[in-house]
């Protein structure tokens, strides 16, 4: 596998989230910090926000990311552990979703036209 330019294995990607998906550690770790939830704001919103702050090839990147993190094959207990890798103070099922079908959500957010 290779994440963020950097071939990584399966088991070193789950041992190293940050240096295996390093855009992703902006986007969870930046934006969905220990008090993101506190606005109101869904986790919709938070995406929005990225999205409209950064600059297009960031999005793009992340994205990239983020389909290779899908396409990893990682169990949902594996998804659950490389969010909390990346910094992010989340948990899908409080909407109802699995890691993965929220990880779904969550690119298809970021690619969506505006």
């Amino acid at each position: 596998m290779s994440h963020g330019g950097i071939p990584m294995s399966r088991q070193d990607s789950l041992d190293d989230p940050v240096t295996a998906y390093p855009q992703l550690e902006q986007l969870f770790g930046a934006y969905f910090h220990q008090e993101w939830g506190q606005d109101g704001d869904g986790w919709e919103a938070v995406v929005d926000e990225f999205v409209a702050a950064s600059p297009g090839s960031v999005v793009t990147g992340t994205a990239a990311e983020l389909r290779d993190l899908l396409a990893a094959g990682f169990s949902d207990a594996e998804l659950t552990n490389v969010l909390d890798g990346l910094g992010a103070s989340v948990v899908p099922t409080a909407f109802g979703l699995t890691p993965s079908s929220w990880l779904d959500a969550v690119l298809e957010r970021l690619i969506q036209d505006p």
